[in-house]
């Protein structure tokens, strides 16, 4: 009898030890797909940053003329921030939702690059959850 608790205790250990090797995996894999700090932004604060350089922000200018047109999208509030010597617009919403909306949005009216993050009519975008 011992001998099958033994057993029992032995394999709910084994079990646990590949839980949490699995879990560890999983968090490297996310920290190599992303940088660190993207990846704190995403799933802990659930924002998307714009990695944008400064070589590629548009004039406030022209920020100013687009900001106008983005669409009402629940409760997202698109505003202007100043950025190096020019604008982004950073996109606020209160919830995950909105988010999601605010990406499907874009998804189809805008582009995503691998390197840079969302844009809007040549305009960079971040999404930050407030």
């Amino acid at each position: 009898m011992k001998l099958g608790t033994s057993c029992r205790l032995s394999l709910r250990v084994i079990i646990a030890a590949g839980a949490a090797c699995a879990a560890l995996a999983v968090i490297a894999v996310a920290l190599l797909v992303s940088p660190p700090s993207l990846f704190v932004q995403d799933a802990v604060y659930d924002n998307v940053p714009s990695r944008a350089s400064c070589a590629d922000v548009p004039s406030t200018e022209t920020v100013e003329r687009v900001i106008g047109d983005f669409p009402e999208i629940g409760d997202a509030d698109p505003i202007l921030v100043d950025r190096c010597d020019g604008a982004i617009i950073e996109i606020q919403v209160a919830d995950h939702g909105t988010r999601e909306d605010v990406e499907n949005y874009l998804k189809t009216n805008g582009k995503y690059e691998t390197t840079t993050g969302w844009w809007w009519r040549s305009v960079p975008i971040a999404i930050r959850n407030v």
